[in-house]
């Protein structure tokens, strides 16, 4: 699925959750969120330290506090629970936003507006 359009931050559950990380620590968690947001599904566990850009010894610093925000699964993939919810409101809404979009064309190829004869504009 390609990167959905948006992606919505509500800035003050944010400072509260992250304000005791150090910069390096916030942007690795940024990156994680990044990229689960335009794969669109959890991040293999593999693939953490790749993402994040941390060094061999800051990502082993790094690592129990990222833990702390995911829930891993038996096959190694981060599932974040606000991204899931986040993801799913935004599918909706972009599935709507395109039905309507769709449906409007639709009523407007099958409409016969009014036909024009004669010159326009009195040419």
């Amino acid at each position: 699925m390609p990167s959905l359009p948006f992606m919505s931050i509500h800035v003050s559950d944010h400072l509260a959750e992250t304000c005791h990380l150090k910069p390096e620590q916030l942007g690795a968690y940024w990156r994680v969120l990044l990229n689960y947001w335009q794969t669109g599904k959890p991040v293999l566990e593999t693939r953490i330290q790749g993402i994040t850009g941390l060094n061999d010894d800051d990502f082993t610093v790094a690592l129990p506090m990222l833990k702390e925000y995911f829930s891993i699964d038996k096959h190694g993939f981060w599932h974040h629970e606000i991204m899931e919810k986040n993801l799913s409101k935004t599918r909706r809404k972009v599935a709507q936003s395109s039905a309507a979009g769709k449906a409007s064309a639709k009523k407007r190829a099958s409409s016969t507006g009014p036909v024009v004869v004669g010159l326009v504009n009195g040419r």
